[in-house]
């Protein structure tokens, strides 16, 4: 489950770079059938905190390129807002984030790598920035190597 996967998912659906929060929802809700409002709600709130969505106001943008995520096929399972529903890209930000940075910070800087790597898949960004900061990922790295093959 992809909390990345599902803050992409309404501005893949809209072919947007900004959606208000209410859209947000509906594209949740109504459009993909994913959740319920309430449940949306706390996915939002999610993205925000794991800094995958920007706030201004209303209006949502990301904080990545949505063109690198594919939902095609995709269904996530009620617990996304667990941490059992956490994919290896957003467990490598929370080690990026222990070791000091902000989270909005690792995120961009997983970005900055990531477009740098021509074609490559963004945990792998994660994985290489969190390991080039010292933080071990090889538990991390064995389980999207088991995702890929």
């Amino acid at each position: 489950m992809s909390l990345r996967k599902v803050s992409a998912a309404p501005f893949l659906r809209r072919g947007t770079d900004e959606v208000t929060r209410a859209e947000f929802i509906y594209s949740l809700t109504g459009d993909l059938g994913w959740f319920e409002p309430g449940e949306a709600e706390d996915v939002l709130g999610a993205g925000v905190e794991e800094g995958l969505l920007n706030e201004d106001g209303e209006e949502l943008r990301p904080s990545f390129d949505v063109g690198d995520v594919e939902i095609d096929g995709f269904e996530p399972s009620s617990d996304l807002v667990d941490d059992g529903g956490r994919d290896v890209f957003e467990r490598a930000v929370d080690r990026l984030v222990d070791t000091g940075y902000g989270r909005r910070e690792a995120v961009a800087e997983i970005n900055r790598i990531h477009a740098d790597m021509d074609g490559a898949r963004v945990e792998a960004a994660a994985l290489v920035t969190a390991r080039k900061e010292g933080v071990r990922v090889a538990d991390l790295a064995e389980e999207a190597l088991d995702e890929i093959s």
